[in-house]
């Protein structure tokens, strides 16, 4: 009966250091687990900082493009206005070429008859 117990003592030893062995599996399962979910948060993070990131130059180049359109605007307003500058300009000289040939005909008029007048005075006086 002794060989009995000590048989079962032996097996409950044998189960005992079984389980140990089997509850060092576990927690070194665990651990790596752990270790495992601590790699996935620390990239979440990373990927979420680098979203961040993205966000912020996205954000950024918003920023740009409704400033260059504002400008892109104002250019564009400021070459119509030239636009219409020039065009009055052009009318204004049109206008001014006009009235310095007319100035020239009526200075060829003035000549023709002062030139008239001359010869006239001149056939009067012979």
């Amino acid at each position: 009966e002794i060989k009995k117990i000590d048989q079962a003592i032996g097996q409950i030893s044998s189960v005992s250091h079984e389980t140990l062995d089997a509850m060092d599996t576990i927690f070194t399962e665990i651990n790596d687990m752990s270790s495992s979910f601590t790699a996935v948060n620390q990239a979440v993070e990373e990927q979420s900082q680098g979203s961040s990131q993205m966000l912020n130059a996205l954000k950024s180049v918003q920023e740009m493009t409704g400033e260059v359109q504002k400008g892109a605007s104002f250019i564009h307003k400021q070459s119509a206005d030239i636009h219409k500058e020039i065009e009055l300009l052009r009318q204004i000289s049109m206008h001014v070429t006009e009235k310095v040939n007319e100035m020239r005909l009526s200075s060829a008029n003035i000549a023709s008859f002062l030139e008239n007048a001359k010869e006239l005075a001149q056939s009067k006086s012979e």
